[in-house]
């Protein structure tokens, strides 16, 4: 073997070698992130001076999982139902309902997806298809303490409008919340949480954040 192909070749196994390892840190970076969370700060200002990313966000629907219309719906072949597993399901709903004028609702979406198939066994929606069906979707590898996306708009009145629905943590267990906006006197971030009955805060769940998605509303009117 030439030196030539021996120094492409060590290249290589290097180039494959650092990927690797980059790989590696990611995931252990995206554990420690899902079992630890970081810190979200509360906002510090009036209402009064506006805010570019939540304000204004409009009428969102707030959809809860506890809703007698269906809450005992089994989701796909999980065998969860939307009472028990489906706080993520009623938080893209809620968005959605937000960001363009094709709403459903969570019995309606849950229909559409099992016919999809886009349900995995533990209830979680695919990505693929929720790629397929909603505008914008990013799941992120990291935590900004501000929940800021400079590549993103909130501006309800945008086409590449997306809102945020976080990962938490209430009594030991995790949940999926919309963040809504802020609350009356500005000093925190307000939530749609699809498992209470009353508005809630980031600050109900010790401003921590497990998980961060932003997206938008649906891509086309669905059958």
């Amino acid at each position: 073997m030439s030196k030539r192909k021996k120094f492409i070749i060590t290249i290589g196994v290097l180039l494959l070698l650092i990927a690797f390892s980059l790989l590696i840190i990611k995931k252990v970076k995206l554990y420690k992130v899902a079992q630890e969370g970081v810190l979200v700060e509360e906002p510090n200002y009036t209402i009064e001076k506006g805010h570019k990313i939540y304000s204004d966000w409009g009428d969102m629907n707030r959809y809860k999982v506890f809703k007698k219309q269906w809450s005992d719906l089994k989701m796909g072949d999980s065998g969860k139902t939307i009472l028990e597993y489906g706080d993520f399901l009623c938080c893209i709903c809620a968005v959605a309902s937000t960001a363009d004028y094709i709403g459903y609702a969570p019995d309606k979406m849950n229909t559409i997806l099992g016919e999809l198939n886009g349900y995995k066994k533990n209830g979680d929606i695919k990505n693929s298809i929720l790629k397929e069906l909603v505008r914008n979707v990013k799941l992120h590898d990291t935590i900004d303490p501000q929940l800021n996306d400079d590549e993103v708009t909130r501006n309800p009145m945008e086409d590449d409008v997306v809102y945020d629905i976080i990962k938490v943590k209430k009594a030991g267990e995790f949940r999926w919340v919309v963040m809504e906006g802020l609350s009356e006197d500005g000093k925190h971030y307000q939530c749609m949480d699809p498992q209470e009955k009353e508005i809630t805060y980031l600050s109900d769940y010790g401003n921590r954040v497990y998980a961060w998605y932003t997206m938008g509303g649906f891509k086309r009117r669905l059958t």
